[in-house]
């Protein structure tokens, strides 16, 4: 049987967490949330590092950390997808903050067809994407 000790509580979200994913090394946790907001939480002070947030975003559906092997050297950036059908690539600098002025937005599905998941091949740099409606949409990401 497995034994379970609460060891932190992250507080900061201003709505319900429909989305949390910790990168490869686990130093980092990301949340994505109804506040239309995606916080970076530090997992060893369980501080909140950074808040990300787009205008065009609205609720928070999926996070994919898109990776190169080996997956703990390289991040290329974070896939962040919305209820509003648009996905968000943003980048992570090498001091593991976001540099949001250099997030690239693309419109996926229709206005209001959810993000509903996604996946990334880290051996193919393949980002699969589907919507509410059920459209699968691949990608190829590369690395600017």
């Amino acid at each position: 049987m497995a034994d379970y000790q609460r060891r932190a509580e992250f507080k900061g979200s201003l709505g319900a967490i429909n989305v949390l994913v910790f990168s490869s090394d686990g130093k980092l946790l990301l949340s994505g949330a109804d506040d239309e907001r995606v916080r970076v939480w530090d997992t060893k002070t369980f501080k909140c590092k950074q808040i990300l947030q787009r205008d065009t975003w609205g609720q928070i559906t999926t996070l994919t950390w898109l990776s190169q092997p080996p997956l703990s050297e390289k991040c290329i950036s974070v896939c962040v997808g919305t209820a509003r059908g648009s996905i968000s690539l943003c980048p992570m600098s090498r001091s593991n903050s976001f540099s949001m002025n250099e997030a690239n937005d693309i419109l996926l599905f229709e206005f209001n067809d959810a993000v509903e998941t996604q996946a990334y091949d880290p051996l193919n740099y393949r980002l699969v994407v589907a919507s509410h409606s059920g459209v699968i949409k691949m990608f190829t990401v590369e690395d600017r």
